[in-house]
């Protein structure tokens, strides 16, 4: 088993992503804005749109973080010190995230 060291990369990400789902879920977003919220093309059309999305969106980022936590700790207990996972994860994960809570988000605004 690696030092405990070796799973703070494997949070750092996911934390952030709680942290921000966190905050957005509780100030919430009221009207369209270029600084706080979800902004998007579409979310930014209207007022409705941007109330769905900005009320989604942290639910969302929430579970995405969650994933990526347990993913994490997956990760560390069958890899403990192999930095070229590590790396593949911190550099994989921020992607693969975003693409998924983009397209979920923007699929959520359009239902």
């Amino acid at each position: 088993m690696g030092s405990i060291e070796n799973l703070i990369p494997y949070l750092c990400i996911p934390i952030i992503y709680l942290i921000i789902g966190i905050i957005l879920k509780y100030a919430k977003v009221k009207k369209i804005n270029g600084f706080v919220g979800y902004r998007t093309n579409s979310s930014t059309l209207s007022q409705e749109n941007w109330d769905k999305a900005n009320s989604y969106f942290p639910n969302i980022m929430i579970k995405a973080g969650i994933i990526m936590v347990i993913l994490g700790i997956i990760l560390y207990l069958i890899f403990p010190s192999s930095e070229v996972i590590i790396m593949t994860y911190l550099l994989g994960s921020p992607f693969v995230s975003i693409f998924y809570i983009i397209r979920s988000t923007e699929k959520y605004i359009k239902s």
